[in-house]
């Protein structure tokens, strides 16, 4: 399995500072055995106290972020209170399909439930800001259960109503928009060719609610692919790879850490002098999540 996961870890290589939030082996092992930097372990009572001494040593020291024992939903708590509030965090996930011999964008399996409205527009940016770094090009695609829309069922009706909203942010850009969308025309030219769809290739999934996305996700950890993931906002980058994933994928989120980090001027967390005094009044993941 390669799909360009190999050149985006190896891209990654230096010597830089890395905080591992909550002690676990294979996110140690991922950065000593890929060269992903320098880590420095934090360790603490509660997932909370671990979170927010990351995030703190994080920003004073100018160093990458990547998740180890504690849940993703606990880290971006604390990325929130430290940062700027303006900007919404979205789960971006990388997954590498060896059947179908490609890497897709997946959005968002650990921290928007069910987006509507104005989110909607900002988990595609997040997304298509993760494809484009990648060199992805392909189209953004809302999935279904099924190839057209189907009133009966409230996500369908929203995926209808996502995908309208992205045709018009997206007027005048060459990105192809569509859905809801069953998974195979999304991301399969058999199953377009068997089915007879003329659809475009895409590379970006929006999944109709926190369930889908993480059970797909899962999914492709389970049966023999790779699935990493990062917490993306307009300023921040964090490494949140699942808790069960394996080293390769701990590299390759942390790896997508740095890519954004470099596209974006080099930085990974909120400057210093950034704060907030109150948690975000936004529909997030609360419970203990990947």
């Amino acid at each position: 399995m390669d799909f360009g996961v190999r050149t985006l870890i190896e891209r990654a290589r230096g010597d830089y500072p890395v905080i591992i939030a909550g002690p676990e082996e294979h996110a140690l092992v991922a950065v000593h055995e890929f060269g992903l930097g320098r880590a420095e372990i934090v360790a603490a009572d509660t997932d909370e106290a671990v979170a927010a001494e990351t995030v703190e040593r994080a920003r004073h020291a100018g160093a990458l972020i990547l998740k180890g024992s504690i849940s993703t939903p606990a880290l971006a708590r604390a990325l929130l209170r430290s940062g700027d509030r303006s900007s919404r965090f979205v789960h971006v996930a990388l997954l590498a399909f060896p059947a179908l011999g490609r890497l897709v964008v997946l959005a968002d399996a650990g921290i928007n439930l069910q987006p509507t409205g104005d989110v909607q527009v900002e988990v595609a940016e997040r997304a298509l800001e993760v494809a484009h770094a990648l060199g992805l090009t392909g189209g953004v695609c809302v999935l279904g259960h099924a190839e057209h829309p189907d009133k009966r069922i409230a996500s369908s009706k929203r995926g209808v109503d996502w995908a309208e909203r992205l045709t018009r942010r997206f007027d005048g850009e060459d990105i192809a928009v569509a859905g809801p969308l069953s998974l195979d025309l999304a991301l399969s030219d058999r199953s377009r060719q068997k089915k007879g769809s003329a659809l475009p290739r895409f590379d970006v999934v929006l999944a109709p609610d926190i369930v889908v996305a993480n059970v797909l996700f899962k999914a492709v950890m389970l049966s023999g692919g790779a699935a990493a993931g990062v917490l993306a906002s307009k300023e921040a980058a964090v490494a949140v790879p699942s808790r069960a994933g394996t080293p390769t994928e701990k590299a390759i989120s942390l790896a997508l850490a740095r890519l954004l980090a470099d596209v974006r001027g080099g930085f990974a967390v909120y400057p210093s002098d950034r704060s907030v005094d109150c948690a975000p009044e936004v529909p997030y993941a609360t419970g203990r999540g990947q």
